[in-house]
């Protein structure tokens, strides 16, 4: 595979130096810049990402593209282990797994966690920014926002990531941490995953936002969804949509 710069590309006079060739795969090379990482990206890939967007990873604009975030604490290596091994075979991240950083919070408490990002990418800002409001003031901070849009990219796969990332057995079913969205979207998200998977799902409100509830009957469902996409170390979140005990 070869890929050309497209910004070169799109010169109308003759460059002073012919275009450079990334042969083989170039995203494993940080020099690459990020006009010339376009993609196309993997169903795979979109499937990860957007399944982490929706719990606990975040996108961001930088320089020239885009890239994701993934974030854990230190006590879930194991699992951002196994989420760098499915990025990183495609070349979208540093091949060296993630380091352990000590952080302090606002209180003075000490704790640890682990952080991966992707290279970036010109070709991730659509994704990115379908993801994001525009900011209210330049510099601003942009607020997560749910697409409705991109409904196919939303898989097994990232429903069981959204659960490895932000879900709770409450005895009853799975909460999904989703108190950053809106009533609209959450109810969006709830009938999506209805469409999608026949998943009966409810959302209530609570003090920090607006919930979503997969109901004790559609458990048996999800377990056969994301039965093949739980890493081992968190096989206990799988065994938390068994109510039949």
């Amino acid at each position: 595979m070869v890929y050309i710069s497209n910004r070169l590309a799109a010169k109308k006079r003759e460059p002073r130096h012919p275009p450079k060739l990334w042969t083989l795969d170039p995203f494993y090379d940080p020099r690459v810049p990020a006009f010339s990482r376009i993609g196309p990206h993997r169903i795979e890939i979109y499937s990860i990402f957007y399944g982490t967007l929706l719990g606990d990873g975040y996108g961001e604009r930088h320089g020239d593209g885009a890239r994701i975030h993934f974030h854990q604490s230190h006590i879930h290596r194991s699992y951002l282990n196994w989420l760098h091994q499915r990025v990183r075979q495609y070349g979208y991240v540093n091949p060296n797994l993630p380091k352990t950083l000590k952080q302090i919070g606002d209180n003075g408490t000490v704790y640890y966690s682990l952080k991966l990002r992707t290279w970036t990418f010109s070709s991730l800002i659509p994704l990115v920014d379908s993801w994001y409001a525009p900011p209210s003031y330049p510099g601003g901070n942009r607020k997560k926002i749910l697409p409705h849009d991109r409904e196919e990219y939303y898989t097994p796969l990232s429903l069981a990531l959204t659960i490895l990332d932000d879900g709770h057995s409450t005895g009853y079913g799975i909460q999904i941490g989703t108190d950053c969205f809106t009533e609209e979207e959450v109810n969006f998200l709830a009938n999506m995953l209805y469409r999608k998977f026949n998943l009966t799902a409810s959302i209530h409100i609570k003090k920090k936002g607006w919930r979503l509830y997969l109901q004790k009957a559609s458990m048996g469902t999800v377990r056969e969804l994301v039965k093949d996409h739980i890493c081992e170390s968190m096989l206990y979140k799988r065994d938390l949509m068994d109510f039949r005990k």
